[in-house]
């Protein structure tokens, strides 16, 4: 037999002659057919075949291939109408800043992707980190204050790459601590001073630290940082300046302020703001320094704060 790799050529009965064993061959017919039947069966495969070899297997790969394209092709025409494509499998909840997915997923999904989910309402994140430890890829998301992932169960989900996908917040407020200063703290002539911001409003992971009253980049972005400085009892011609700080030692001022005092027993402001990129591990204090008097930073009613925020990340 030469199927399946060639075609068999089969001895044509001889219908002129009576049939007889001995001069047709009769059992070597019938097993040349039997080897013949077989070898197509083995070729066509039985339904549901797992022979990869056999027709019936590569068909139904096809036919899967096909399903797959055309779900691709759909994902492919929503993406092109929204900006966001399905993610075709089932997140679970793990914690208000993290999800989970079966499998290993750390080549699909990647830091600073925005993905969109459904909890009663579309929700909006970018991706801080991917990490796979079987079975399972664990996905943590960038806290913010506008979204959190609920414990319930995650309806739908998609994600993006792309610049300004359908429904994506221009603004998705990545706010990381508002801090101020509750004592009164003196501000003096003779140097700038660490400014003391030791309570917190929040502090969205952790990142300021109340006892050397500085704040530590979670992860490389942009940031937004605003801080108001305020003494009291000021008087005529006393001028208070207030300073933002990047990674200390001095020579890190990214922005300052200055306000000059005209009369007596005045309060006296100053407000700084900075839209800057800083490193993971880059830290950012408030300082303060007086022209003219020393005074008492003004410490009631949030007089004196530093917000920093987290607007992008890079």
């Amino acid at each position: 037999m030469a199927f399946p790799t060639d075609i068999d050529t089969f001895t044509t009965m001889n219908a002129d002659l009576p049939y007889t064993l001995k001069t047709e061959g009769h059992n070597t017919r019938h097993n040349e057919l039997n080897t013949a039947v077989a070898s197509l069966e083995a070729k066509v495969g039985a339904d549901s075949s797992a022979v990869t070899s056999s027709h019936d297997y590569k068909i139904a790969q096809l036919e899967s291939n096909d399903t797959t394209q055309d779900t691709d092709i759909d994902n492919l025409q929503t993406y092109q109408q929204d900006g966001w494509i399905a993610a075709g499998e089932t997140w679970t909840y793990a914690s208000a800043s993290t999800f989970t997915i079966s499998g290993d997923k750390t080549a699909k999904y990647f830091k600073g992707d925005k993905i969109k989910i459904d909890q009663s309402g579309n929700k909006y994140f970018y991706i801080l980190s991917v990490s796979y430890a079987a079975p399972n890829t664990t996905i943590t998301i960038v806290a913010n204050t506008s979204y959190s992932i609920a414990n319930a169960t995650i309806d739908s989900s998609f994600y993006s790459r792309g610049e300004s996908p359908i429904g994506f917040p221009n603004w998705l407020s990545l706010t990381h601590c508002s801090v101020y200063a509750s004592a009164a703290q003196s501000i003096t002539t003779s140097a700038e001073v660490t400014l003391e911001f030791d309570s917190e409003t929040y502090d969205y992971g952790g990142d300021y630290d109340t006892t050397t009253y500085t704040f530590t980049a979670p992860i490389s972005g942009i940031y937004q940082i605003s801080s108001q400085v305020a003494v009291s009892d000021a008087v005529d011609q006393d001028r208070l300046r207030g300073e933002i700080e990047v990674n200390g030692g001095g020579t890190g001022i990214i922005a300052s302020a200055s306000t000059l005092s005209f009369g007596s027993a005045q309060s006296l402001y100053t407000q700084i703001a900075k839209t800057t990129p800083l490193d993971a591990g880059d830290t950012v204090v408030g300082k303060a320094q007086m022209q003219g008097n020393d005074r008492l930073l003004f410490n009631e009613a949030r007089s004196s704060y530093m917000d920093i925020s987290l607007i992008a990340i890079k």
